[in-house]
């Protein structure tokens, strides 16, 4: 009889509970769910990244198209910056530093400053083509051989200028307040040796 009682009761005295017909059903339902949400929200990350990831790429340069308009103004309109406070190599190829820096100084120091208010950016857009790519180039040139030489006093010879990598060019549209006037101007941007600066700009309105 005692052997009766003890067969089939685990040595720690507690009767090992069988699963029911149901539990057996919502097992493997619940797992299959899991998998579903897993599933989904894997599809919601992709999408998001296609989403995010080409908004963000042109983003960052845009942002340092607009960085170098802003400097741009902040040293040789409003005064706000002195030229000696910023660096030039951030905005310019490095290998022109130091025609940078008397560049600047000496274009400032022909600048008349006044207030620059409700400074705005209404657009950036990329220049791209084969079409455009010697007008770059000219402007490139231009900047360098004619205004950077001129203000600096340093020659700029012609196989520095052939060694500079053009990318990359926004015209930039920003309008604010200048001189008691409303005015709309557009920047030309140029990525040079991986560096975003202003070669140009050009007044499209003013009252």
């Amino acid at each position: 009889m005692d052997n009766n009682m003890n067969a089939g009761v685990p040595f720690n005295g507690a009767a090992a509970p069988q699963p029911q017909g149901d539990d057996q059903k919502k097992g493997p339902a619940g797992l299959k769910l899991d998998a579903k949400v897993i599933a989904l929200a894997a599809v919601v990350v992709l999408l998001l990244l296609i989403i995010l990831v080409p908004n963000l790429a042109k983003a960052v340069p845009e942002g340092k198209a607009k960085k170098a308009v802003k400097t741009y103004v902040q040293v040789f309109l409003s005064g706000d910056k002195r030229d000696n406070d910023v660096k030039w190599t951030k905005f310019y190829p490095k290998d022109f530093d130091r025609q940078l820096e008397d560049w600047a100084e000496e274009y400032a120091d022909r600048m008349s400053f006044e207030d620059v208010e409700n400074y705005k950016v209404l657009s950036v857009t990329q220049i791209s083509g084969k079409d455009v790519k010697g007008i770059l180039e000219d402007e490139v040139e231009s900047f360098f051989k004619g205004q950077v030489s001129y203000y600096s006093g340093k020659e700029i010879k012609d196989r520095d200028i052939d060694a500079l990598k053009i990318s990359k060019a926004y015209i930039v549209t920003t309008k604010f307040e200048y001189d008691r006037d409303v005015q709309v101007v557009s920047w030309l941007v140029i990525k040079v040796n991986g560096r975003y600066g202003v070669y140009g700009y050009n007044v499209i309105l003013s009252e």
